[in-house]
């Protein structure tokens, strides 16, 4: 009865009918095909794909409108979700490792402790998305747009968020080791207790963002700007800040030894009680 349902509105669609509604055993979805236009996609473009297939891994859903579609805790590996619209959908618990979500739209989407392990999300926009304690080792997220996304305690080592928009993203308690976040847009996200370690930095923004206690030994963040950061605690051991930009930026009680900040601009920084690397101690004007 459920596929039969699928299939009508699959025609529905094909034939330009307003809209399609099915239940998918996981919530109810409406389609519309009004949006689907406006989102570049139509109706001709959408008939291939069965939209309302229940949820397997592999799945091609492609290009699909799934607004608030509950898949919570579904097996949905290796599924391609490329341009699809998931704005609001749930997903946590779901098993999304090695899934396409290509310029997907998932604004505040849940994927709370969803496995996202080597998922793609180049170009997706995620603003506002919750992913706390979500799995993202291994993703690639580069141009993806997560401006005030939720990744609190999230695990995301060796992911790729290359030119990527984290803007007043929360991410504290988080374990981005190894990661490569190169000219990434980090600017008043939140980073308390962060594992940044070894993470590739180049150029990254992070003004007026908050790493109070974050763990950042080996970080590479040359050129980057750091303008009224709070450092407060950090631990920079061996991390190179070369001609990166700490005016007025809060160093008190962070650990520098080993750092190079060789060409970096300190006006106004704070130093109290900073370790300072061994070949710049402190001075009247910091490490």
């Amino acid at each position: 009865m459920a596929n039969h349902s699928f299939r009508h509105v699959g025609r529905r669609l094909a034939t330009g009918h307003r809209a399609g509604r099915a239940a998918l055993g996981l919530g109810v979805v409406a389609v519309s095909v009004t949006g689907l236009m406006a989102g570049g996609v139509t109706p001709a473009a959408a008939t291939p794909v069965n939209c309302f297939a229940a949820p397997a891994a592999g799945i091609d859903l492609h290009h699909c409108l799934l607004t608030n579609a509950n898949y919570a805790g579904a097996d949905l590996a290796g599924a391609n979700l490329a341009y699809a619209d998931l704005t609001g959908a749930n997903l946590s618990g779901a098993n999304l490792s090695g899934t396409h979500f290509d310029h997907a739209t998932l604004l505040s989407a849940t994927l709370t402790n969803a496995n996202l392990s080597g998922a793609v999300f180049t170009g997706a926009t995620l603003g506002s998305a919750s992913l706390t304690g979500a799995t993202l080792n291994g993703a690639k997220l580069n141009g993806a747009n997560l401006t005030a996304a939720n990744l609190t305690n999230a695990n995301i080592k060796k992911a790729h968020f290359d030119g990527a928009i984290l803007s007043g993203a929360t991410l504290s308690g988080a374990n981005v080791l190894e990661s490569v976040l190169n000219g990434a847009q980090l600017n008043g996200a939140q980073l308390v207790g962060t594992r940044l370690d070894n993470a590739k930095m180049r150029g990254v923004n992070l003004s007026n963002a908050a790493l109070n206690t974050a763990h950042l030994d080996g970080a590479v963040l040359s050129n980057a700007v750091l303008t009224g950061a709070n450092l407060t605690g950090a631990n920079l051991y061996k991390s190179k800040l070369i001609n990166a930009t700490l005016t007025n930026a809060n160093f008190t009680g962070a650990d520098l030894a080993r750092a190079n900040v060789s060409g970096a601009k300190k006006s106004g920084a704070i130093w109290t009680n900073a370790v300072c690397p061994s070949e710049n101690p402190a001075g009247p004007s910091g490490c």
